[in-house]
């Protein structure tokens, strides 16, 4: 990379994350042997990747994997690299545009935004079938830059949206010229700043209806032995977390109570609403960004697929896609369908219709039956 990148380095000695989808930052690991090094020549080395950004501490974090392992075959590279990392190097935030200089640039780039929980695993699996694209599912620098912005400015965080994205792009094979990204939910409060930093990138944004996605992230919670709790500490942290740390002031308002008097899945309902309204509003400031719904990546679904590669700027090729419906993209992980979880009752269903038809303008430009539909 030229340039003298000064940076620590740290050799992983434990790992100490309370559960698999927690942020990822420095703090996930017990750290030793700590030493100054040269970034610029340590990141040339194999095997290194982005993993979060802290900018409050004004830091970047890198792991070291094993050179063999390639991200792009996890359904969640976060959760890859915290079970995996050898090595932990931390370098400060300004310097992070003088190691993006010397950062190999892909030819195009697709963003797969949503609230997660509606196919967009498997959109990724699916784009990672096709020739010539490198498909990265849930790089997680994105998930804290979100909660920073709980003490630090939006503007003052969103300038990193950039160079995270740049610097996730690392793929094994050099034919693979087009990089297709799919962050965690807490991207989309990011959208504006995606379409600023990369204006020729496609951005896509992937979503289900709201009874469907509260239904998926209830299991979710019992697949990580986290039993659904109507607590205010739970929901607070399912709000900050599913929402980068959104304002919730403006929700009670709508809803006409407060985060304590909702209960857990109203609370998941509003989630669903606060995503999807962040995706309106950033359409409506101008973002160039296509609303698919996870119907289309069906088997029994060629015009839906067909869409979809269409919005992703791909030309798509359905049989090489085959490959990836059938078996669940999110296998050998803490989230696999596998494990076994209970759905909501029919009142619980209830409660999410009537919280959300309070305010009607949250699903907005989705028709109608995005609330009810699964």
């Amino acid at each position: 990379m030229g340039t003298m990148i000064n940076g620590r380095l740290y050799r992983v000695s434990e790992r100490k994350k309370g559960n698999a989808i927690e942020a990822a930052a420095s703090a996930n690991f017990g750290l030793s042997d700590g030493r100054s090094v040269d970034a610029a020549v340590e990141l040339g080395m194999p095997g290194w990747s982005l993993y979060s950004i802290e900018a409050e501490r004004r830091i970047a974090s890198f792991v070291r994997l094993a050179p063999e392992i390639d991200l792009a075959d996890a359904p969640f590279a976060y959760m890859l690299q915290y079970e995996r990392a050898e090595a932990l190097l931390e370098v400060a935030l300004d310097d992070l545009e003088a190691i993006v200089a010397g950062w190999k640039k892909p030819d195009k780039l697709t963003i797969i935004l949503g609230p997660g929980r509606a196919r967009s695993t498997l959109a990724s699996a699916i784009l990672a079938t096709q020739r010539g694209l490198w498909s990265l599912s849930e790089p997680d620098s994105y998930t804290n830059l979100a909660r920073s912005r709980e003490h630090v400015s939006h503007a003052d965080v969103g300038v990193f949206v950039g160079p995270a994205t740049r610097l996730a792009y690392a793929p094994r094979d050099p034919d693979d010229h087009h990089f297709v990204l799919k962050p965690r939910s807490q991207a989309t409060y990011f959208a504006p700043e995606f379409a600023s930093a990369f204006p020729d990138a496609k951005i896509v944004f992937l979503y289900r209806g709201a009874v469907g996605w509260v239904e998926s992230m209830y299991k979710v919670g019992q697949r990580l032995n986290v039993q659904p709790s109507e607590g205010t500490t739970r929901k607070r942290f399912l709000w900050d977390m599913l929402t980068g740390y959104t304002d919730i002031t403006d929700t009670e308002v709508r809803v006409g109570r407060t985060l304590n008097e909702m209960s857990l899945v109203e609370v998941l309902a509003c989630v669903w609403a606060c995503n999807l309204r962040a995706a309106a509003e950033a359409q409506a400031q101008g973002v160039d960004m296509t609303f698919v719904h996870q119907s289309a990546l069906a088997p029994d679904n060629p015009e839906g697929l067909s869409d979809f590669f269409e919005a992703c700027g791909v030309q798509g090729d359905a049989g090489r896609a085959a490959a990836a419906f059938g078996v669940d993209s999110q296998e050998g992980s803490a989230l696999a369908q596998s494990i076994p979880a209970q759905g909501i009752t029919s009142a619980q269903v209830e409660e999410i219709e009537r919280v959300l038809s309070n305010a009607p303008v949250w699903h907005a430009p989705l028709p109608a039956s995005a609330i009810s539909d699964r």
